[in-house]
C-alpha cells in the first residue's frame, strides 16, 4: 500500500477503535452509577462495602476506556489526524462491530457483566457458555474483522510498523499530549513506532491483561465480580431502565412512559418525567462540554502550556465532580413508567468543535459553563426530587460554578 491508502486505513481503524473506547466507557458508567450504595436501599452492611468496592473498580475501568480514547487521539495526531470522539448514539446493535453484541446502556448485573467480559474478551480465552456469546457476524467488505479488541489494535500496530515513519509520522508533534498537560497518568506521546507500540501495548494490556496476569485487567476485573455474584443471587442494582431516552412530542401520549424497542429491536426506555428529563438534558450538555474540552486539547497548536493545562483541568473536574454524581442521582429519579428509575442517556448531539486558540476556547468554555450552572439551578427549582439526589445535584451545580471561576480565575463566575 502507498503511504497515503496506509494512512486512510489506520485512520479508519483508530476512528473505530475511537467509538468503541468512548462507548464501552460510557456503558461502564451507567452501570456503575446503577448500583446501590445506601442501607437505605436495601442493603446491609456487608454487602454495601461489597457494591461500593465493586462499583470503585468499575468506575476505574471507566477511567481507564477515557485514557484509551485520548491515546487513540495521540495516534491519530502523530499520523496526521485529529481528536475523534463521535459515535452513534445508544443502544448501538450488534452489526456496528464484528463484536457481535449490541453496545447499551444497563444496570448492574449478572447479564451485564457477561456483556462486559465480551467486550474485554482476551483470543485465547474461551467464555463459559453462560456468558451466551453467539456466533461472529462478518462485517462488510472495507472492515477489518475481528472478535475482540486487541485484535484491532493488533491490526493497528501492524500497519504503523509496516509503514515507512517518514510517510506515515507528520513532522508537527506539537499536538501530542502527555502528563504535563493532561492528567492521564499513564498517556504516550506518541512521535514514532516504539511510542506507537508502546501506547498500544498499554492499551491492550489494560483491557485484556496478559496470558501470565489478567488479575488487574479489566476483564479480569469483570470475571472476579462475575464469579462472585453469579453465587451470590442479590440484585445489587437500583431498577434503572434500560437504554433511557428523552420522550419527544413525536410520541403518542399513549406511549410515553412505556418500555418500547428501539429500530434494532434493542429494549429502550422512554422518560417522562419532568425532573427526569431536565436532569438527563443537563447531564448530556455537562458530558458533551467535557469531550469538547478534552477534544481541544490534542487539536490545539498552542504553546500555551498554562491555558491548556487549565483546559484539561476543567475536562477531568467535570467528569469527576459533575457527570459522575448527577449519573448517580438521575438513577435514582423516576423515569415516569412505573417500577423503572432513570438513568443517563449519554446523548451526542449536534455540536461545533471549540476554537482552536486557547483563549477564544477558554471564553467559550466559561460562557458554557455558567449556562449549565444556571440549568442546573432550574432543575433544582423543581419540587419532588428526594433528599439523595438532590444533595448530589446541588453539589454538582456547585462545582459548575467552582470550576468556571477556576478556569477563568480574573472573571467573577456568572450565573
Amino acid at each position: 500500500m502507498t503511504g497515503e491508502a496506509t494512512r486512510a486505513r489506520l485512520h479508519a481503524l483508530l476512528a473505530e477503535a475511537c467509538e468503541l473506547e468512548h462507548a464501552l466507557c460510557c456503558s461502564y458508567l451507567f452501570a456503575a452509577f446503577s448500583m446501590r450504595r445506601d442501607l437505605a436501599e436495601g442493603l446491609d452492611w456487608r454487602r454495601q462495602q461489597v457494591a461500593r468496592k465493586w462499583a470503585s473498580q468499575i468506575y476505574h475501568v471507566a477511567a481507564q476506556e477515557m485514557l484509551h480514547l485520548a491515546q487513540a487521539w495521540n495516534l491519530l495526531t502523530a499520523t496526521g489526524g485529529g481528536a475523534y470522539y463521535d459515535r452513534p448514539n445508544f443502544p448501538q446493535p450488534a452489526r456496528n462491530f464484528p463484536l457481535n453484541v449490541a453496545l447499551t446502556l444497563r444496570r448492574f448485573d449478572v447479564a451485564t457483566l457477561d456483556r462486559f467480559m465480551i467486550y474485554e474478551n482476551p483470543g485465547e480465552v474461551v467464555l463459559d457458555e453462560s456468558v451466551g456469546a453467539s456466533g461472529l457476524l462478518w462485517p462488510l467488505d472495507e472492515k477489518y474483522a475481528y472478535d475482540h479488541v486487541g485484535e484491532l489494535y493488533g491490526e493497528i500496530g501492524r500497519i504503523i510498523a509496516e509503514a515507512d515513519p517518514a510517510v506515515l509520522f507528520v513532522d508537527d508533534v506539537s499536538g501530542q499530549r502527555g502528563q504535563h498537560l493532561v492528567d492521564f497518568y499513564d498517556i504516550i506521546a506518541v512521535t514514532d513506532q516504539a511510542s506507537a507500540a508502546a501506547a498500544i501495548h498499554g492499551i491492550v494490556t489494560q483491557g485484556e491483561g496478559s496470558s501470565g496476569n489478567r488479575a488487574d485487567s479489566h476483564f479480569g476485573v469483570f470475571s472476579a465480580i462475575r464469579n462472585v455474584i453469579g453465587g451470590d443471587g442479590f440484585d445489587y442494582a437500583l431498577p434503572v431502565g434500560d437504554n433511557p431516552l428523552i420522550a419527544t412530542s413525536a410520541l403518542a401520549p399513549s406511549t410515553l412512559a412505556s418500555t418500547r424497542l428501539s429500530d434494532a429491536g434493542i429494549r429502550v426506555t422512554m422518560l417522562t418525567d419532568p425532573v427526569a428529563v431536565h436532569a438527563v438534558d443537563l447531564f448530556n450538555d455537562v458530558y458533551q462540554l467535557m469531550l469538547q474540552a478534552l477534544a481541544f486539547l490534542f487539536v490545539s497548536r498552542t504553546d500555551e502550556a498554562a491555558h491548556l493545562k487549565r483546559v484539561s483541568r476543567c475536562a477531568i473536574e467535570l467528569m469527576i465532580t459533575v457527570i459522575k454524581p448527577m449519573g448517580e442521582a438521575i438513577c435514582r429519579l423516576p423515569s415516569g413508567l412505573d417500577g423503572a428509575n432513570a438513568g443517563p442517556s449519554f446523548e451526542l448531539r449536534r455540536h461545533v468543535a471549540l476554537p482552536t486558540q486557547a483563549a477564544a476556547a477558554i471564553a467559550v468554555i466559561a460562557d458554557r459553563l455558567a449556562q449549565l450552572a444556571e440549568h442546573g439551578a432550574l432543575l433544582l427549582a423543581q419540587d419532588g426530587i428526594a433528599v439523595g439526589p438532590r444533595h448530589q445535584i446541588t453539589g454538582a451545580v456547585a462545582n459548575l460554578r467552582r470550576i468556571q471561576r477556576e478556569l477563568v480565575p480574573d472573571q467573577p463566575a456568572q450565573g
